[in-house]
């Protein structure tokens, strides 16, 4: 089964990535893109019918999964077999209500408690 499908047949809507709000305490080399817990700004750029985003509105996600290996505070390292990201409101909170796939425990210290209690799993 693809990434993102599920048996009910939900498909999230894609959106391509243009800033990155990175927390400027944290030492990125230049050029990076965001890393685990980041807030993104993006365009939908395909969506499922019904849905309440349109295809091209801007919208805010968090990045939940990279494929590039992230390190954590204990000198270990994560990585997932995808990229990706849950979409957001202005209060931080997901707009959908089901999220697929594990995600880190490292979004408990930015605040998205919300995100970890709807995930399935929590690495």
């Amino acid at each position: 089964m693809p990434p993102g499908s599920a048996v009910s047949g939900f498909q999230p809507p894609k959106a391509a990535c243009a800033f990155a709000e990175h927390d400027p305490t944290e030492d990125l080399a230049e050029g990076a893109g965001g890393q685990i817990g980041d807030i993104v700004t993006g365009s939908v750029q395909k969506r499922i019918p019904n849905s309440s985003i349109e295809k091209g509105q801007i919208v805010k996600g968090v990045i939940v999964r990279t494929r590039g290996a992230y390190r954590r505070e204990d000198g270990s390292y994560i990585r997932f077999d995808d990229n990706a990201v849950v979409l957001i409101n202005e209060k931080l909170e997901p707009i959908g209500t089901r999220i697929f796939g594990p995600v880190p425990r490292e979004l408990r210290h930015k605040n998205m408690i919300r995100i970890l209690s709807l995930a399935p799993e929590v690495l």
